[in-house]
């Protein structure tokens, strides 16, 4: 879609620049105009002055003449008017292809790693109601998220900034600590068994710690 929206951009551009050299063409016109309309009012004073002074009539410009160029500088000027608005108008055009361009070009929103590519090489992404997902990225991975499950008979207990302890499976010797940062309300049951979600939070600064990993949780209550 890039080359067709590209083609589309360079035309309008084109279309901003023949109407902004049409309206330099209708300005002139307009000034000449109105030189010829203040040549005919000259003339027209004239012709009225050396009627009342002398019996001889001397017409200087005809009444036709004259309502022509009146006539002709209404005309140009409102020809500059419509060179104006047409000049608004291929400008607002050339903003919407360069944004249709500018949209053919994905943008990831933030900086950060990529975790999971979800689309292929050369596929076709059609948006409809919902915006497809391409990658997921992980924004900072010096800092993360464990997300423990604990039962409803426990969760009584667990507070807001309290002292978390954890290991990996991966890093099975090695404990790991953090804090709790978030309670979720929104309970899970599983056979009867009702669960809440603690994010804690920890520290990941030599990035051995990676998504997804299982940590097996243990909250310092007292």
């Amino acid at each position: 879609a890039a080359p067709r929206h590209t083609a589309q951009l360079l035309q309008a551009q084109a279309a901003v620049h023949r109407a902004i050299a049409d309206l330099g063409q209708m300005e002139a016109k307009a000034f000449q105009a109105a030189a010829d309309l203040r040549r005919a009012v000259q003339l027209r004073g004239f012709q009225q002055a050396r009627d009342s002074g002398t019996p001889i009539r001397i017409v200087a410009i005809s009444e036709s003449d004259y309502d022509l160029a009146v006539a002709n500088d209404k005309v140009t000027k409102a020809n500059v008017a419509v060179g104006k608005a047409v000049v608004e108008q291929n400008q607002a055009g050339l903003t919407q292809a360069q944004t249709d361009l500018d949209f053919t070009v994905i943008k990831s929103p933030v900086e950060g790693v990529i975790v999971d590519r979800r689309v292929n090489m050369g596929q076709t992404v059609v948006a409809a109601l919902n915006a497809p997902s391409l990658f997921l990225i992980a924004k900072d991975l010096s800092r993360l998220q464990v997300w423990a499950s604990v039962n409803e008979a426990d969760i009584g207990r667990i507070r807001k900034g309290m002292r978390v302890e954890f290991t990996v499976d991966a890093y099975p010797r090695e404990k790991h600590e953090g804090r709790v940062k978030q309670i979720r309300l929104n309970a899970q049951m599983t056979q009867n068994v009702v669960t809440y979600t603690v994010v804690v939070e920890t520290g990941n600064p030599d990035g051995k710690l990676l998504p997804y990993l299982t940590a097996n949780v243990r909250f310092e209550v007292e």
